[in-house]
């Protein structure tokens, strides 16, 4: 037998003191609910306004939260009056346009809500411009049953911790061979063992990850390069960070952690065990989950990309720091890159921005840039058309809620989908406009790249103006002013090249020992490519093989590799 709910309110508004009682409200309301053939269902808020906004009005939300899950019973709702619902125009909205999503009607006790009035018929405008409210109600009811489910002990659908399963009703339970491996990494780390020594163990004795399990796929988005990698979950492996969130998982001494609040959950280490391990853990990493902290400053970790697809990341040790692989920080090795200092790497590129960058974009705006304006004018078109069809689809989907053809679920899921795929359409439109704009004449960015060398002489004046002529002097100009610019304050080398350059890609060459470095810039111009000997002292353009950087300090501790001899090398490989 359907429901129908029956909202009553006593109100605090002056206006509404002389209103129908609370007993009244729930007669006229059983009423209604014999005549229709439903069941009462009673929501009694007393003693408030019906000029809040419906977060702060706690019995209305847990109505419409009922009304809105999937088979709801509630066939019908009814009110006294319209006062007793709402008496501002957003909760009107609101409220009128979710029970207008589950086909519902409304009654009043003088009768049937007309949806057919003027403001009913702006509802379907309604509809779409709720949608963040519906998927907050829903949000909120997901997160009681959540809290609900871990209260009593159950599992709420998500990866559960190692060492744990769950029995046929759902409650958490251990999992008896996994549990002894959590014992030896508390016992391993507690008789002094690392966390790097405990996952090589793991590997080395091929320990399944709980990833490795379950399978699937890992989607990891970097905004920095604006680009996204799937990656198969059952190629994971042990790693430091998952042995040291074990070592601090509450979960394992019996105190599952819900938010700010701790329900109870079998133990597999008794407290004890485990406040010995945490203690130990604090006094060698002094509380950083990520060990000790380093002072020194990494100038391009955000933007650098190894040619195996890893991110790469500062390294140090006393004698020199490094920009290395973040595959090489496991026993294994995925990656067979080399190191390259760090104080090299950002010579290069400081050298580049600030001694080249503006000679060539100041040639790639001069020359005739039809065929280019055209091509990217062709891209934008082509992402509008795209944007059209999302556009479409959004409409067909809302339609076919409003038809009850889709679910709401599947229809939250198609909206995100759509979403994420208009986003990603929109970031590539504005980085094509950008590059649009600048060669259809805009001089904003040239402007910026020419007064970065205004700034190189506030550190130290500039001695070559008129005494080397010609090539030379272009090449002794680009020395230069990279060698001033080191002298730089750190942020504001940070903050031009990270505005300037969008990807560095540095790829190892094993089979030729040497290093080919891509460099993709904000700006309207090609990637640049560069090569670069595997002891990082010459770096040529691969284009014309022109030397570009030399690290003569370098040079002298070589004394048996000349410059000619690595200009010959890096000249003969073939692209």
């Amino acid at each position: 037998m359907g429901k129908l709910a029956i909202y009553c309110r006593k109100s605090r508004d002056s206006k509404d003191r002389d209103s129908t009682s609370i007993d009244e409200q729930k007669i006229q309301g059983k009423e209604t609910a014999a005549e229709l053939g439903l069941e009462p269902l009673l929501f009694i808020e007393k003693t408030s306004s019906g000029k809040l906004d419906l977060k702060d009005r706690p019995v209305m939300v847990d109505m419409l939260q009922q009304i809105s899950v999937k088979d709801s019973p509630i066939k019908a709702v009814f009110a006294y009056d319209t006062s007793r619902l709402y008496r501002n125009d957003e909760t009107k909205g609101q409220f009128l346009a979710i029970i207008k999503r589950k086909n519902m009607e409304l009654y009043f006790k003088s009768g049937r809500y007309d949806w057919n009035d003027p403001h009913a018929k702006l509802l379907h405008n309604i509809l779409s411009a709720t949608d963040e409210f519906f998927v907050d109600l829903t949000s909120m009811k997901i997160k009681d049953t959540l809290r609900s489910k871990a209260k009593d002990g159950k599992v709420n659908g998500a990866v559960l911790p190692y060492g744990y399963t769950k029995d046929e009703n759902n409650y958490l339970k251990i999992d008896k061979e996994e549990s002894k491996i959590i014992k030896k990494i508390f016992d391993d780390f507690i008789d002094g063992k690392t966390s790097t020594q405990i996952r090589n163990r793991l590997i080395d004795e091929e320990v399944p990850t709980r990833y490795n399990k379950i399978g699937g796929t890992n989607k990891i988005i970097h905004k920095e390069r604006n680009e996204t990698r799937v990656y198969n979950k059952s190629n994971s492996i042990w790693t430091n960070g998952t042995i040291l969130q074990i070592l601090r998982n509450p979960i394992y001494k019996g105190q599952r952690r819900w938010g700010k609040e701790f329900f109870d959950a079998p133990v597999i280490i008794v407290p004890v065990k485990w406040e010995k391990a945490n203690k130990s853990y604090i006094n060698r990493n002094k509380g950083s989950l990520r060990g000790k902290s380093t002072e020194h400053k990494y100038l391009l970790t955000p933007l650098l990309q190894c040619g195996c697809g890893q991110s790469l990341n500062g390294r140090s040790n006393k004698l020199e720091n490094y920009y290395g692989c973040a595959g090489k920080r496991y026993k294994e090795k995925r990656c067979n890159s080399k190191y390259i200092p760090i104080r090299v790497l950002d010579a290069i590129i400081i050298q580049l921005v600030y001694g080249k960058l503006y000679d060539t974009v100041k040639k790639s705006l001069s020359g005739s840039n039809s065929d280019k304006r055209n091509e990217l004018q062709a891209r934008i078109n082509n992402l509008e058309s795209e944007l059209k069809k999302i556009e479409a689809n959004q409409i067909r989907i809302e339609d076919l809620l409003a038809d009850d053809t889709i679910t709401r679920e599947k229809y939250l899921r198609q909206v995100k989908r759509l979403d994420d795929k208009a986003n990603n359409i929109l970031l590539e439109k504005s980085n094509i406009e950008e590059s649009l704009k600048s060669i259809q004449g805009d001089t904003n960015i040239l402007k910026e790249l020419e007064e970065l060398p205004n700034r190189l002489h506030s550190v130290m004046d500039y001695p070559f103006e008129d005494t080397h002529p010609g090539q030379m002097k272009q090449l002794i100009d680009v020395i230069f002013k990279g060698h001033l610019a080191l002298k730089l304050p750190f942020l504001e080398k940070q903050k031009t090249i990270r505005k300037l350059i969008r990807n560095i890609l540095v790829k190892w060459i094993p089979e030729n020992r040497l290093f080919k470095l891509v460099i993709s810039y904000r700006l309207p111009i090609d990637d640049e490519i560069y090569l670069m000997d595997s002891l990082t002292l010459h770096v040529v353009d691969a284009p014309k093989r022109a030397i570009q950087w030399v690290n003569r300090i370098r040079y002298e501790k070589h004394r048996d590799i000349t410059i000619e001899a690595t200009q010959k090398k890096l000249q003969g490989y073939i692209l």
